[in-house]
Parts: C-alpha cells; sequence; structure tokens
C-alpha cells in the first residue's frame, strides 16, 4: 500500500477510532473512510485466508493421505514433498 494511502488510514482512525475499516482478499483492497487502497499478500497466504485454512486446517485436507500411509519402516525411496497450495 502506498505511504500517503497509509498515512490517510492512520489518521482516519486517529481522528475517528470507529472507523469502519473493509479488507477485501479478492480483490486486495482496503477500504478506510472514502479511500480504496490496494495491498499485497502472497497467493498461498491469500488462498489459506480465502479458505479458512490454518496450519492444522491444511493438514487435515490430506489426512486421507495421511492415514493410508505406510510406517517409515515400509516406505521404498525417499519421501516426497508436496504443494500445500494450489
Amino acid at each position: 500500500m502506498a505511504v500517503d494511502r497509509a498515512d490517510h488510514h492512520r489518521k482516519v482512525l486517529e481522528t475517528a477510532p470507529g472507523t469502519e475499516v473493509t479488507v477485501d482478499l479478492q480483490s486486495k483492497t482496503m477500504q478506510c473512510g472514502s479511500v480504496i487502497a490496494p495491498f499485497a499478500v502472497d497467493g498461498c497466504t491469500r488462498w489459506r485466508l480465502l479458505e479458512g485454512l490454518d496450519d492444522i486446517g491444511l493438514t487435515l485436507r490430506h489426512e486421507a493421505d495421511l492415514t493410508g500411509a505406510a510406517p517409515p519402516s515400509k516406505r521404498r525411496g525417499q519421501p516426497s514433498s508436496r504443494r500445500l497450495c494450489p
């Protein structure tokens, strides 16, 4: 978010603490008063927030893979890594 917009938001909230602030993850914008400002967020974090996933929720999305996994002594080859975010 540009510094001038961040300063605007800070000043609005200091002078009117009850001002509503809206964060829109879909459009990656934040509105404070009449000023709308874009903000940056990495794709994985954005997806996790939109899906309501914390670390446990993200792990549970792969529960079937985890419960069907062979014990370490029965695995063949090197463990594989899996991308957690789409």
